[in-house]
């Protein structure tokens, strides 16, 4: 998960998580963020040419005894990856 983070950074290191939503409910969260950027770093063969990036994602946490136990991750990489430039429309 870190390297992935860090390697997506790298493609595009002015990321910014927008928090849209956040609900809590007994032992967990559900939080929907609205990503933006640019692509600017490189991302596979790709070389960022300064487009702007925006996608969605939702986190949904379960926490125990203060700390998050388990962590479920959904985002649009269609997307991402259409936008980015892996995926042709």
């Amino acid at each position: 998960m870190l390297e992935a983070s860090k390697n997506f950074r790298a493609a595009i290191p002015d990321l910014k998580a927008e928090i849209e939503e956040l609900l809590i409910v007994n032992d967990g969260a559900v939080v929907r963020y609205s990503f933006t950027g640019h692509f600017t770093g490189g991302f596979k063969d790709l070389k960022g040419d300064g487009r702007e990036i925006s996608f969605r994602a939702v986190d949904i946490y379960r926490v125990q005894d203060g700390q998050i136990s388990e962590n479920w991750h959904l985002e649009d990489n269609l997307s991402l990856m259409q936008q980015l430039g892996v995926v042709k429309p």
